[in-house]
């Protein structure tokens, strides 16, 4: 994503109204990560998933692998550990 984001910092082609829309987007994503939005599920809307390429559905499901194994690695510990 990092990569991504700096290719279009550099690109010539990005525009003020770009920049503004980007902006607009991230504090909307920084405000429902911090909890200020109101209630956020973090489940997509079925039709904006329905609506994405192969790729993009792949990738979501790759990064909702990637960011559940935390929880899974505690889970494991717990049932490992003996209890007192």
């Amino acid at each position: 994503m990092q990569a991504e984001f700096r290719q279009h910092l550099k690109s010539a082609q990005t525009t003020k109204e770009h920049w503004r829309e980007f902006h607009l987007q991230w504090t909307t994503y920084l405000s429902q990560i911090r909890g200020d939005a109101g209630e956020v599920s973090g489940e997509l809307d079925p039709e904006i998933l329905a609506s994405l390429p192969e790729d993009k559905k792949e990738q979501l499901r790759r990064l909702q692998e990637e960011t559940s194994k935390p929880f899974l690695m505690e889970a494991e510990e717990r049932k490992e550990k003996p209890a007192k």
